[in-house]
């Protein structure tokens, strides 16, 4: 059942003592520093760079467990349902055909040259995360509502397992583990999951002599992040990995087997950390990167239907009436899935010409969302409304919209760069999925993990890597 009328409230009263609170924070800044859980920082008045703390909360943040164990559940669904749509012979293909959106046709466009060449490696690969926001209109009652489906670059993994880890050591160093139950904080081994999933494609593959490639950003400030990944695949497997960037891929070779090579070593699986927004792709040479890659025989984490899987259109097709039924086979699968969906509405020219007059009319109940990945690109309130209003029929197509999720705030403390401070909050729940399948044979389905982020009440978009979110993990209640 999708819906729990558990108070949003933190197991101790706040606000803390100032002597506690200052312990607290001394610990958790040392903590976080010790242990790697830290990025690159840049002085917006300098142009010097530096090295933080990843910024999160001092403390778990409540979650209602019902539907904590939902979105757990979820997470295999969509699973499924992504392999489906991305080997459904038309379906994607139908529903991205008219996108009025150049990146999305260009990612397109590689998706039909490789179907029409023959696809050299039928393995599909997907490390996934499934976002999700409780629903609470009226401050009861919460609902779990889907805020997207990430099929490409899904980050945080590493950093998610570091403040999970934080959390019960600040719980057991100041003494709070009887008013913070272990068994209430879900166990969230993401940074050792992820590489699992990895190491289990890299067997598939077949060449102990291969290397995985991250593929990553030339100037990447959240790496200790992805360095994390790469030394728990070597630690636990010992699968080497390195990192390369499109332009690194454009100096590589394949051969006429469709084996590509990089720096001399034949690569196993190639994981996207970038390659999900247009600045990745700065020249034709990184498009024709991209392309190569597609057409090996390496794995991909994701392969280019699975990225296009992930594309807001797509999620908003996802729930049409009898879309699910097409794509799933499981009847309960199909109802799990359809419980969280929120309303979600195409803006291709002439659809929902009423949902576009009432979403300028009350700018409030509605998010403008384009078909990109990275955070920070949705359009609300005002802004929604102005861009409703500028945008010809044939721009808005490029768009969808989709029902406001309307969360009740908690209060919670936030650690920012050593300080820290008291605010009302909201969360963002996203649940990792791990699968490998190859048409209809499913190697792995499993769930890999949590992410929390949380974010001041009065705050719109935006995560943890653009400076608006903080980590954060979940107490059950």
């Amino acid at each position: 059942m999708n819906s729990s009328d558990s108070q949003l409230v933190a197991p101790i009263p706040f606000p803390l003592a100032d002597d506690f609170l200052q312990s607290l924070r001394s610990h958790a800044f040392d903590w976080c520093m010790a242990h790697g859980m830290i990025s690159l920082k840049k002085n917006p008045s300098t142009g010097s760079e530096y090295i933080m703390h990843m910024p999160c909360t001092l403390l778990p943040s409540p979650f209602p467990k019902s539907l904590f164990e939902l979105s757990w559940n979820l997470a295999k669904d969509f699973n499924t349902l992504v392999h489906s749509a991305a080997n459904h012979p038309s379906f994607l293909l139908n529903t991205l055909k008219d996108v009025p959106d150049q990146f999305t046709q260009d990612l397109l466009k590689i998706h039909k040259t490789v179907l029409e060449e023959g696809v050299r490696q039928p393995i599909c690969f997907g490390l996934h995360r499934s976002d999700y926001m409780l629903h609470s209109p009226a401050g009861k009652t919460h609902h779990l509502q889907q805020v997207e489906i990430n099929t490409i670059s899904s980050a945080m993994a590493s950093v998610s397992s570091l403040t999970s880890q934080l959390h019960r050591y600040l719980i057991g160093r100041m003494n709070l583990s009887d008013k913070y139950i272990e068994s209430s904080m879900p166990q969230n081994d993401s940074v050792k999951n992820l590489p699992r999933g990895l190491a289990s494609a890299f067997k598939l593959y077949g060449n102990k002599d291969a290397v995985v490639v991250m593929l990553v950003q030339g100037t990447e400030r959240n790496r200790w992040d992805q360095r994390w990944l790469e030394y728990n695949l070597w630690e636990e497997h010992k699968i080497p990995l390195i990192r390369c960037t499109l332009a690194d891929i454009s100096k590589g070779q394949m051969d006429s087997n469709g084996r590509l090579f990089v720096a001399g070593k034949e690569i196993a699986v190639v994981y996207f950390r970038a390659g999900y927004t247009p600045n990745d792709y700065t020249s034709e040479s990184d498009w024709s990167a991209r392309l190569t890659i597609e057409r090996s025989l390496a794995i991909k984490c994701p392969n280019i239907s699975y990225h296009l899987a992930g594309a807001k259109k797509v999620q908003q097709a996802f729930a049409l009436p009898g879309v699910l039924e097409q794509l799933v086979s499981d009847p309960e699968s199909i109802k799990r899935l359809r419980s969280c969906f929120t309303g979600l509405y195409s803006l291709a020219e002439g659809e929902n010409e009423h949902i576009v007059k009432d979403a300028i009319a009350n700018p409030r109940k509605y998010v403008l969302k384009p078909q990109r990945e990275g955070g920070g690109n949705n359009l609300y309130g005002d802004d929604m409304k102005q861009a409703l209003e500028k945008y010809s029929p044939k721009e808005r197509a490029a768009y969808i919209l989709m029902d406001r999720i309307d969360p009740y705030p908690f209060e919670t403390y936030f650690m920012r760069e050593g300080e820290a401070l008291i605010g009302k909050a909201v969360s963002e729940l996203g649940i990792y999925g791990i699968f490998i399948g190859e048409n209809e044979k499913v190697f792995m389905n499993e769930v890999g993990g949590l992410l929390i982020r949380t974010k001041t009440a009065h705050v719109e978009d935006g995560g943890v890597a653009a400076g608006v979110a903080v980590l954060d993990s979940p107490y059950l209640i």
